[in-house]
């Protein structure tokens, strides 16, 4: 047992400098683009990204099965890691589309990731929960400090350098095991639209505010860290509220608003809340999930994300700047459907919800809910 929780404690330290470097470059990734390329073409940068993460949760269940858990995670976070790094040298449309697609290799360590913990007390979820997103709290402001005085090459180089640095404590966690277990679930329809709206601006909800408001780097981190702490406190007052998805994305559709004053650009952080909720849906069937289960959710977040890369790179090439307003107006639809499905009878939100850099931490809470409750 005790090697068992020193190695939950190695993940938990792992997810803590994954968020570092995470949290520390997402806002400022895209206005860092559109210095070299045409924003309209942004979103096709991330439409290739997202291809290309579709392919990653199953490659990673092959490094799994061949080399374990440790392994797996430790070589595919150190390629995401690399991209990140070297993101500040690049210039041009081919370099941002091949660097950010390496970076969707996190994707092919989540699997083994989320099924490390798993099968833990349940009393470690919430500790490896909150070192993993604490980070969002203070890192985007802290990013922006940093780009603003040594520049982007310096705050890609340094995010890379955290983000391939999580590899190091689950590499030495000899205790870190993972099962395979099955693949069996259901509910991953109705997890889908919710988190469109979130892939839909994510590649410029950040650019329209820095243009619209004339945002520094600092500032825009002050933003973004603001819409963090908003959306940590959502996932938490919502995780076991019936109508919980239906208020995430009304609050999210306040985007819509953004024309109105930067700050409305704050509600853009209740993805913390509406990505985990909406996985939540889907529920492991029978036995125990482990390595094949979260392969199969990988693989359905990385599909669902392209999906609305596609619609943001339909709506970019008509005017990129109204993205949020789109986005907004598409998350207050949906939010009043998800309100009719609960009213209706439909499949509640009891499960309850945590947060993954794009949605790990939430997983395995849910996990443990439809584990309690078996569909």
């Amino acid at each position: 047992m005790a090697t068992r929780s020193r190695a939950t404690l190695s993940v938990a330290v792992s997810w803590f400098l994954w968020g570092i470097g995470y949290y520390a470059y997402f806002a400022y990734l895209s206005p860092y683009m559109a210095l070299f390329v045409r924003p309209q073409a942004i979103s096709q940068v991330y439409l290739l990204a997202g291809l290309a993460a579709i392919a990653y949760p199953a490659a990673g269940l092959i490094t799994y099965r061949r080399f374990g858990a440790r392994a797996s995670i430790s070589a595919w976070m150190a390629v995401a890691g690399l991209a990140i790094s070297l993101m500040g040298l690049a210039d041009g449309f081919p370099q941002f589309a091949l660097l950010l697609s390496l970076n969707q290799a996190f994707y092919a360590a989540l699997p083994s990731y989320y099924a490390s913990l798993a099968a833990e007390e349940a009393s470690y979820i919430p500790m490896v929960w909150a070192l993993s997103v604490s980070p969002s709290l203070f890192m985007p402001a802290l990013g922006g400090l940093l780009a603003s005085r040594l520049g982007f090459a310096a705050l890609f180089a340094l995010s890379g350098a955290l983000v391939a640095s999580s590899l190091v404590p689950v590499a030495l966690a000899s205790g870190l095991r993972a099962e395979e277990g099955s693949a069996s679930a259901r509910g991953w329809a109705l997890a889908i639209p919710a988190m469109v709206p979130v892939a839909l601006e994510s590649p410029y909800v950040f650019l329209v505010l820095e243009r619209a408001y004339s945002l520094s780097s600092a500032q825009l981190g002050l933003v973004a860290s603001a819409g963090e702490a908003v959306g940590m406190i959502a996932a938490l007052a919502l995780s076991r509220a019936r109508w919980g998805i239906s208020a995430a994305l009304a609050g999210f559709s306040l985007t819509a608003l953004l024309p109105l004053s930067w700050a409305f650009g704050i509600a853009f952080g209740f993805w913390e809340a509406i990505i985990p909720l909406s996985i939540a849906f889907v529920s492991h069937i029978s036995g125990r999930p482990g390595v094949k289960f979260y392969t199969y959710l990988a693989t359905l977040q990385a599909l669902t994300f392209l999906m609305g890369y596609a619609a943001s790179a339909a709506v970019a090439s008509i005017n990129y700047m109204s993205i949020p307003e789109f986005g907004g107006a598409l998350a207050a639809a949906l939010s009043a459907a998800y309100a009719l499905l609960t009213a209706s009878g439909g499949r509640g939100h009891h499960a309850e919800a945590a947060s993954a850099r794009a949605a790990g931490h939430h997983i395995l809470r849910a996990t443990r809910s439809s584990r309690r409750t078996p569909p």
